[in-house]
């Protein structure tokens, strides 16, 4: 539901050029620079060395106390632990030595260089948040979607700007409470595979506020930074990952060293900068300090309304990537080619044909009030996208005025558990294509829910297209991420658009849709991703109640979306077979309580199951046969 964002190109400045303005990498960071210093309220500005931070955090309450703990359930010599302690710290600690930042700088440059034609970033708000890091703690929360995220955001600043979980929060918060420098973490804890924003973890927010809440500090800022890419690095090694193939080992040295990768464009990437949120005035008086300020310092426990309003808090940050995301034609357009394989898999695409489908989704969202970014016209920009990503397809002319594209199947190792290899080898491309896809979904995914619920359900009444709204959001709030406890209000705002777009119309308590056409379509954008989920749900039989793990429930569900692949089933996408959805579905179920702990394993409710199943089917008219899977 949230809009996408154009490139204001006054606003951003192109990070490259500034590079070479500058002589180059090697000038660019062995310039003089001068990173503020940030400082508590009433106290100057001091830096710490390196021993008081290492002090600070080894001699806190906190720490102390979790290795006596230790000491006392290993029973070991309290000098042991703490040796440990030490170790762990020195691993996750930094000097800030500037030789070497300058070092690993001048490498990162280089391969800036090499990879992109532009890294654009609104400047202006990042001079404004260098102000403010010299009295308030600057967090930055970023979206994460590559590797490369932690490199190039630090590059970017360098230009502006429970042992091991006791050590680490205490190091954290040491430079929280006394403003060493900015801090940088992401909210979805890991890198998004799929390309769309993650269910946020919520751990290390908790950690970061906590100096706030217990009254260490005046306030903190936190500035969520949404980053995008045209070409993604690791798209096919996410794509394999996906699939269930072992994760190679990664460095940031070895990264920068691919040579297949620095051979390659990869476009542009966008670093948007957001408004700074106050910790304090966000929460107002929904936190009170008080609660936490009497915690003994070794310890520090959340009641179950701060956990909610920090979980929410989560969620927000996660809006605002989304809200400030740059949707690029390539996203519109891997859309436009995953429905075109929806009607048949194999069919052989041309040009016209993408060119025509990219029009018709741009057409669509600007309706709705989204904002694609195209640079160019629109032709120009979509065979600049082509060209970028041609080692997808066979050979083509991207200068003939049509042309066939046929996408190339890669190479897998080996088979899994009875998935053919010739399956997987096609399934590598389109779970790229869905990657790319997903950077545009969260533009429609309510729209989507309603207009799908008002022509599947037969629902017109707005309360009961509201419970409807409500319970699958629930259902697939790892899917689409939104704020808990207000969906009610996210149903209105769609409601609202929905209306200004003229594809409803509201009178009198009931909806109707007037715009036949683009309510199928906005509904066919979001019915894959239910698709998905309830192909995972058939996984459980009666049969066979009990299950022991994760992992058996991964390798059986691929399996039979394989065969109905094969056996050409309706609704079935090759990009299916991807665990991250199928994960999120068994994660669905537990939130629903359809599993119970048993002595040898996780038992399936099949009542509540069943329950679900019935509600599911009658919002996607899915005519799965059990018996087939």
């Amino acid at each position: 539901m949230t809009t996408g964002r154009q490139i204001n190109y006054p606003e951003y400045e192109n990070f490259l050029d500034h590079l070479q303005k500058k002589g180059g990498p090697f000038r660019f960071v062995t310039a003089h620079k001068h990173f503020p210093v940030g400082s508590k309220v009433g106290t100057a500005p001091k830096a710490r060395s390196l021993e008081e931070i290492r002090k600070s955090v080894l001699e806190s309450p906190r720490v102390k106390s979790v290795i006596s703990e230790e000491t006392l359930r290993r029973k070991c010599a309290p000098e042991d632990v703490r040796k440990e302690a030490e170790e762990i710290l020195d691993e996750m600690s930094h000097t800030f030595n500037l030789y070497n930042v300058r070092s690993f700088g001048y490498a990162v440059c280089k391969a800036m260089e090499k990879l992109y034609d532009g890294i654009y970033v609104n400047e202006q708000k990042l001079l404004e948040i260098r102000e403010r890091s010299k009295k308030d703690c600057v967090i930055f929360m970023p979206s994460h979607k590559t590797y490369f995220d932690f490199l190039l955001l630090s590059l970017i600043c360098f230009q502006y700007d429970q042992l091991y979980w006791a050590v680490f929060s205490e190091y954290v918060q040491t430079h929280v409470v006394n403003n060493d420098r900015t801090v940088e973490f992401f909210v979805e804890a890991t890198r998004s595979r799929v390309g769309k924003s993650l269910h946020p973890k919520y751990g290390m927010l908790q950690m970061i506020l906590e100096p706030y809440l217990r009254g260490s500090v005046y306030d903190i800022v936190i500035v969520p930074v949404s980053m995008n890419y045209d070409k993604i690095l690791e798209e096919k090694l996410y794509a394999y990952e996906l699939l269930g193939f072992p994760k190679p080992k990664e460095s940031t040295g070895g990264l920068l060293k691919a040579r297949e990768i620095l051979n390659n464009s990869h476009g542009s990437c966008f670093l948007t900068f957001g408004d700074p949120i106050s910790v304090r005035d966000h929460f107002g008086v929904t936190l009170h300090r008080n609660t936490f300020v009497c915690q003994p310092d070794s310890q520090f426990v959340l009641d179950v309304q701060a956990k909610t309003e920090i979980k929410k808090f989560a969620h927000h940050v996660v809006e605002i990537h989304n809200q400030n995301a740059v949707i690029t034609v390539w996203s519109v357009a891997c859309m436009a080619i995953l429905q075109t394989f929806d009607r048949d898999d194999q069919a052989t695409l041309s040009y016209s044909g993408v060119y025509t489908g990219v029009q018709d989704l741009i057409t669509l969202l600007n309706q709705l009030g989204t904002v694609v970014n195209i640079q160019g016209n629109l032709d120009k920009n979509l065979r600049y996208y082509l060209e970028m990503h041609a080692d997808l397809f066979e050979a083509f002319d991207i200068a003939a005025s049509d042309f066939q594209l046929k996408f190339i199947d890669f190479p897998v190792a080996h088979q899994k558990q009875g998935v053919p290899i010739k399956v997987m080898e096609r399934a590598v491309s389109r779970l790229i294509l869905t990657t790319y896809s997903n950077g545009m979904i969260h533009a429609v995914d309510s729209e989507g829910i309603i207009c799908a619920i008002l022509k599947n359900n037969g629902f017109s009444e707005i309360g009961k297209v509201r419970n409807e709204f409500c319970w699958l959001h629930n259902l697939m709030k790892r899917e689409f991420v939104t704020i808990p406890g207000e969906l009610p209000q996210l149903f209105d705002k769609t409601l609202k658009i929905l209306e200004t777009s003229g594809i409803l119309e509201v009178s009198d308590g009931k909806m109707e849709i007037i715009d036949e056409k683009n309510a199928n379509v906005l509904g066919k954008l979001v019915l894959p991703y239910f698709y998905n989920i309830e192909m995972a749900f058939e996984v459980f039989s009666p049969k066979k109640p009990i299950i022991s793990d994760l992992a058996e429930v991964v390798g059986t569900v691929q399996k039979n979306i394989s065969d109905a692949y094969q056996d050409r089933l309706p609704n079935t996408r090759l990009s299916f077979l991807s665990t991250e959805p199928i994960k999120n579905a068994f994660a669905a179920l537990t939130d629903f309580g359809i599993f119970e702990k048993s002595n040898s394993g996780l038992q399936t409710n099949f009542g509540k199951l069943q329950q679900v199943k019935t509600r599911l089917a009658n919002f996607t008219k899915s005519q799965i046969s059990t018996s087939k899977l």
